[in-house]
Parts: structure tokens; sequence; C-alpha cells
């Protein structure tokens, strides 16, 4: 099942890029974010990544994400803090991902920028974090740690 953030209505301001997710093999699941992103595109994450969360440690137990960036990775300060709040409550219930690997690939916009909000973020809730430049290299990473998981 694919998911994205279309589908959630917001009372102020649209949500500004796009974020989509399917699982890319047991206990991956890949995500394509189109930036740039404001506060409303991940109150829409946070909505549907509440419930998914939940349904994903049932039936796994323990994931791993590829967060893909598509044009711009730029995140505006408040919408970055509000996730790690959201996020840490997420690991505090054990129905969150173990690691994530964010895919920055040449030439994404705000990369530069970005990378050390999402870096804080996710280090303050927890969840392991890399950086990387492509895909493969990242799906490598996310296959070790899902295998780390599964034998410690």
């Amino acid at each position: 099942m694919t998911r994205n953030t279309d589908c959630i209505d917001t009372v102020t301001f649209r949500p500004h890029g796009r974020v989509e997710w399917a699982p890319a093999e047991d206990g991956i699941i890949v995500y394509k974010a189109y930036g740039p992103f404001n506060a409303e595109l991940f109150d829409a994450v946070i909505s549907l990544e509440s419930e998914d969360f939940e349904n994903l440690q049932k039936e796994w137990g323990h994931w791993v994400e590829i967060i893909l960036f598509v044009d711009s990775c730029f995140v505006m300060k408040d919408a970055i803090e509000n996730y790690q709040h959201f996020l840490k409550q997420c690991v505090d219930e054990g129905a969150a991902p173990i690691a994530s690997a964010f895919v920055y690939t040449p030439g994404i916009e705000g990369a530069n920028l970005s990378n050390a909000s999402y870096r804080k973020a996710y280090e303050y809730a927890g969840v392991e974090y890399q950086e990387f430049e492509g895909y493969e290299q990242a799906l490598t990473w996310a296959r070790e740690k899902l295998k780390e998981s599964t034998t410690s």
C-alpha cells in the first residue's frame, strides 16, 4: 500500500512539499520527499505516521526507513522541531524506526542547510541517523541495521 500526504486537510495553509512512502521490502520503508517542506506538511506526515508506525510495529517489530529527497530537502525550523517531539514520543512508546538513512543526492537544494536539522531531530528522538549520497548505499546500510536488530 502506497501512502502520501495529499489526502490530509489542513486548517490554515496547504502543505508545502509532498512525501510518499511504501515498503521496499520487509522491514524497510522508503520515503520519497519532494521539498521544500513547511509545518503543515509535517503535520500531515505525523497524522499518517501515527497510524502507520503502530501497524509497522505490530507487523515487523523493527524497521528501518530510507528518506530519498527529490528537488529540495529544505525544511522550516518549526516543522522539524514539531516532528522531533512526535518521533521521540514514538520511540518512547516502542513504535518508531530503529534507524533512518537520509539520501542527499548531489545537487539537492538545501542539503548543506537542512541536514543538520534532520540529524538533530533524529538524535533527539534516539533514532540512529546516517547520510548517504545514493539510494543503493542507503539500502545496503538499512539491510545491515535490520539484520543487526534481529540478531541482537
